[in-house]
């Protein structure tokens, strides 16, 4: 009786469902990491270009913003102090990146769109 091995009532040898195949699940990986692809290209190909000009619209709108309040910093004298106290802790991380920005040399080739 000591040696004697139990047996699993129900006449079944495997109670628990097996896993799942480990190359079923490399293919769906495959599929996931295809479908990724394939939207990363499809994005780059339709809106890439939008984007990036988004972007930049955005930063010379923010730049406008910047230098209409915090001009004096640059060595432009406006009125406005009282608003640029009121508005310095919204762009306090902002600040030494635009002065950078605001500061550089630039080139009027840079402003004109891309010639090919």
């Amino acid at each position: 009786m000591r040696g004697a091995a139990l047996k699993p009532s129900g006449g079944k040898e495997n109670v628990y469902p097996r896993p799942p195949i480990r190359a079923d699940r490399e293919s769906v990986s495959r599929v996931r990491r295809a479908l990724r692809v394939m939207k990363e290209i499809l994005w780059g190909l339709f809106m890439y270009d939008l984007y990036t000009e988004t972007m930049k619209m955005r930063l010379r709108y923010n730049d406008a913003v910047n230098l209409l309040v915090f001009s004096e910093q640059l060595g432009i004298p406006l009125m406005n102090s009282y608003v640029s106290m009121r508005l310095l802790p919204y762009f306090v991380g902002e600040l030494e990146g635009w002065k950078r920005r605001e500061m550089r040399e630039r080139d009027f080739l840079e402003e004109a769109p891309d010639i090919h």
